[in-house]
């Protein structure tokens, strides 16, 4: 099998990186983003990582079912228009809200806007 190279220009020279290199890259960037949502997800009060790390969550109090019943539809209504995934369950005065990321991508910069948006 035979293995690429990615060819990269550092000034006038061209330096090839070997693919172990280039994977390595990869592997660098996907942990300094999910330091970065980790850090910004720990910014947003109320809201925590579940525990697989796919999904966060929120826990909120309402005084009124009907004032509950008008966050869920607020809430549907925004994660709809973004085309993200939610979750709504309602116990007793407690509505629980979940955000799931979508396969393979985790907890994204977009999913964290919408947690911050929905407060």
């Amino acid at each position: 099998m035979k293995t690429k190279e990615k060819t990269v220009a550092v000034g006038p020279q061209t330096q090839r990186l070997k693919p172990e290199r280039v994977q390595d890259g990869l592997a660098a960037r996907k942990t300094l983003q999910r330091i970065k949502a980790r850090e910004r997800l720990a910014a947003m009060p109320g809201w925590k990582l579940d525990p697989g790390g796919r999904a966060i969550g929120k826990v909120r109090a309402f005084a009124d079912p009907q004032h509950a019943a008008a966050y869920a539809a607020f809430a549907v209504q925004l994660a709809a228009g973004r085309r993200q995934a939610l979750r709504l369950t309602l116990v007793q005065d407690r509505l629980i809200v979940t955000l799931h990321g979508r396969t393979g991508h985790g907890i994204t910069g977009t999913l964290l806007a919408l947690a911050a948006d929905l407060g």
